[in-house]
């Protein structure tokens, strides 16, 4: 809770917590999240909710993932967004 508080700060209002779903076409399923490069591109992924709905907080690097999960991540918005259109289209 101290750090959504310290995240919601006005210094650091630029910081947004985004649930973005992986499209069918999108360059990132089928990677892990290493090898996709996520967290240092875009941010924090805080968790991952695969097709059949059973959430996994805070996954490993090696986590791959797959067209229809929903990244749950916490970041700077214009990165979020540039996430947002990887996760859509190829």
């Amino acid at each position: 809770m101290e750090f959504l508080e310290l995240a919601s700060h006005r210094e650091y209002i630029h910081l947004s917590l985004e649930e973005i779903k992986v499209c069918d076409n999108s360059p990132l399923s089928g990677r892990s999240l290493v090898e996709a490069q996520v967290r240092s591109h875009y941010g924090v992924v805080v968790a991952i909710e695969p097709s059949d709905g059973k959430m996994e907080f805070n996954p490993p690097a090696s986590h791959v993932i797959h067209s229809g999960d929903t990244l749950v991540v916490i970041g700077k918005v214009s990165e979020l967004k540039d996430l947002e259109k990887d996760c859509l289209s190829r």
